[in-house]
């Protein structure tokens, strides 16, 4: 498959200029957003395999982007960051949270429940398990559903850092958020029992 590079399928700034600021302003900014979620759909796909660099350009174009498009576009554009980072081992794995405070600086983007469960899955990734738990909590708090997705991203950060008790907790809070476990859940739990050593499993026994 031929690989489209980042300067075939971004807008020029020319273009991009034109479309904002130019006269027509409303309708051409549509036009603009259009393509640019159109953009983002294309080369966000499993089989794109989107490089960081032309992510961040691609990220950057929608970010000026005014109307904005839905927070779908940048849930996407997040994913795809996300899992190229795991799959490269990038050297900053902080990226994702940087991509979200540049959208809460802008303004005009409402992050939504699949926002939050793309940063728990961040988090969790890095063993920053503490800001995982600041970002489900705000899905509680807001009153958005909580998933077994965000949930098993959680559980995984917790077994990366060695908490097999909060993991525990974890599971059987699950049915107050009305989440049931999966096999995700299990084996990943499974998994931390697995890595713990012989003195700290006795100590659970207890």
């Amino acid at each position: 498959m031929k690989k489209i590079s980042s300067s075939a399928i971004l807008l020029s700034k020319s273009e991009t200029n034109e479309e904002i600021y130019g006269h027509g302003r409303s309708s051409s900014s549509l036009d603009n957003t259009r393509k640019l979620q159109d953009i983002v759909k294309q080369r966000c796909r499993p089989t794109s395999h989107l490089e960081i660099g032309e992510a961040l350009g691609v990220f950057d174009q929608v970010l000026d982007s005014n109307p904005k498009p839905p927070v779908s576009s940048f849930n996407s554009l997040l994913i795809s960051v996300l899992g190229t980072i795991k799959k490269t081992h990038h050297q900053n794995p902080n990226l994702i949270i940087s991509l979200f405070n540049k959208m809460n600086w802008v303004g005009g983007i409402s992050p939504d429940d699949h926002t939050c469960s793309i940063l728990i899955d961040c988090c969790s990734g890095m063993k920053r398990v503490g800001l995982g738990y600041g970002f489900f909590c705000s899905m509680i708090k807001r009153g958005w559903t909580v998933d077994v997705v965000a949930l098993n991203s959680l559980i995984n950060g917790l077994c990366k850092r060695n908490k097999v008790d909060d993991e525990a907790k974890l599971l059987d809070k699950m049915p107050q958020w009305g989440c049931k476990p999966d096999v995700v859940t299990y084996n990943t739990i499974i998994k931390g029992l697995c890595s713990l050593g012989a003195q700290q499993l006795s100590s659970l026994r207890r």
